[in-house]
């Protein structure tokens, strides 16, 4: 199995040119086997055999269709022209000559008809009032004048006799094999063309389209918040990297998004604790700031300077809270490194005593 999709889409697409041309070529060889006859012009003495059969039909009726006869003895076979010296013009497949070359022959004909019988009588076509006069006018030969004829036509003309009168000529009118063969090429190409990508792609992205629609869903997914979704994974291609990247991302996502929420708790908990912190020596401090502001107290020295120590010392103890919640953000920030020290628990009890002292014995509750 190849792991790599980029080697398949190459290698695919090589197998797939081989074939078409394989194809292709059994194509050509096999239309070329059907043809009745080979692509290409016909033999130059076809033109001449067609005018023999077609002068004595015109001897034995003048008024034969001369395109109709064309079709009943030859259908597409041959595809030969008829050019008559009144005007007319028939073909055996339908095609003809371009006016510019039906003008040459009638022009050729009218001006210079004894060439056009030298040629047929060359081989013995065709009656006529002419002795023969050596090679060159038998046909082997081009005549002056006529040369260009046959290149153009495919072979030489032949001519058309009816009582030793020239009427006309028969001139081959071939197809080129491109023409021939291009219909049928065309058509099996296409076909060999759909045919061939549809193969080659199911060939090629089947195997990983089912990867591909796994991946697009969990992404899909993912965006809508399922940072649990994960790719198919099966595979050695690039496919099969691409979802590992991407569930490797995920569970990324996912671990971040676990902290972000850890971190979230955290905060909202600390902000809780915070504000119990703060809470407790504010009451504190305003117990202690409404017992002293009463006009109808009277409190001796001793404990209006305990009540004033108390409060000094939670306000320090205030103080304290922020100045650690500033420390923290700090922290956070990576503004400062932590600072450890150490805590005087004397310190700590013995505002806890000469807070609640008092009410402590007071209640028969020893403090120390």
């Amino acid at each position: 199995m190849i792991r790599s999709l980029y080697l398949r889409i190459g290698l695919g697409l090589v197998a797939f040119l081989a074939v078409f041309l394989l194809v292709q070529g059994f194509a050509i060889v096999w239309l070329i086997s059907r043809m009745d006859v080979a692509p290409g012009p016909p033999p130059p003495d076809v033109a001449r055999l067609v005018a023999r059969e077609l002068s004595e039909a015109l001897s034995t009726n003048p008024k034969t269709d001369i395109e109709q006869f064309l079709r009943q003895q030859y259908e597409q076979r041959l595809p030969i022209v008829v050019v008559m010296r009144d005007g007319r013009a028939a073909s055996s497949d339908g095609r003809t000559l371009s006016s510019d070359v039906l003008t040459e022959l009638r022009a050729r004909m009218e001006s210079a008809p004894e060439a056009f019988l030298r040629m047929g009588r060359g081989r013995g076509f065709g009656p006529g009032p002419f002795p023969d006069r050596g090679p060159r006018e038998r046909g082997q030969g081009p005549v002056p004048g006529f040369g260009g004829m046959g290149r153009r036509g495919g072979g030489p003309p032949g001519p058309i006799v009816v009582n030793g009168q020239l009427v006309g000529v028969v001139t081959p009118n071939p197809r080129s094999t491109f023409d021939q063969l291009a219909p049928t090429l065309l058509v099996v190409g296409l076909l060999l063309a759909g045919l061939g990508t549809t193969s080659a792609a199911l060939l090629i992205f089947g195997p990983v389209r089912r990867r591909l629609r796994s991946l697009e869903d969990a992404a899909r997914k993912v965006g809508a918040g399922d940072l649990t979704a994960r790719a198919r994974e099966d595979g050695n291609d690039e496919v099969a990297t691409l979802a590992h990247a991407f569930n490797r991302m995920t569970a990324d996502l996912a671990a971040r998004e676990a902290q972000l929420q850890s971190a979230d708790r955290t905060r909202r908990l600390l902000l809780a604790d915070v504000s119990h912190e703060l809470m407790t020596p504010l009451t504190a401090m305003r117990g202690y700031l409404e017992t002293l502001s009463m006009r109808g107290l009277v409190l001796d020295s001793e404990t209006r300077d305990r009540y004033l120590s108390i409060i000094n010392d939670e306000t320090h103890r205030v103080e304290r809270i922020v100045q650690d919640l500033l420390d923290l953000a700090r922290m956070e920030s990576a503004g400062d490194s932590l600072d450890v020290q150490d805590v005087p628990l004397e310190d700590l009890f013995g505002r806890v005593v000469a807070r609640h002292g008092r009410d402590a014995e007071a209640r028969g509750i020893l403090l120390r």
